[in-house]
């Protein structure tokens, strides 16, 4: 049937899909900040003690008691007789060797915080115009004739 001819118990139901902005947060990774970890070397005067071992030479005079002399060997008195004695002493390397002093451990945690962004949104509302003397009736409004 066309339009102008439709009964009065012909209820016609055509929808409109009203539209509103809501506000969501979408998470990106930006860099914000950057620690850089260097390791300097740091130059420092250390002393190390070390007992140093060395020989020396202890000569003792002891005077020979009469008769003894005659059980050494060969009394005969020679000029440029020499004894030769070979003294040591250490002599000391210092040597540097690196050993681990200290462990430094670097992580990352990842911390929450609570912030509020404010934005303005927007949404349709549906705006009733009537031509004529029509009731139109709204959730939560009673039936009130239009244009009176």
């Amino acid at each position: 049937m066309p339009p102008a001819q439709q009964s009065e118990n012909h209820v016609s139901n055509d929808v409109l899909y009203l539209h509103a902005e809501e506000l969501r947060a979408h998470r990106e990774a930006d860099v914000t900040e950057e620690v850089i970890i260097q390791v300097r070397v740091v130059t420092e005067k250390r002393m190390i003690e070390v007992d140093v071992r060395r020989e020396e030479l202890v000569v003792e005079r002891r005077p020979i008691v009469s008769g003894a002399a005659a059980q050494v060997g060969d009394n005969t008195v020679v000029a440029g007789k020499t004894v030769t004695i070979l003294l040591h002493e250490e002599d000391i390397r210092i040597q540097k060797v690196p050993v681990v002093i200290e462990e430094i451990h670097v992580t990352k945690r990842r911390v929450e915080e609570m912030r509020t962004f404010t934005e303005t949104v927007r949404r349709e509302e549906a705006v009733v115009d009537t031509i004529g003397d029509m009731d139109v009736v709204m959730p939560g409004e009673t039936a009130t004739p239009s244009g009176r």
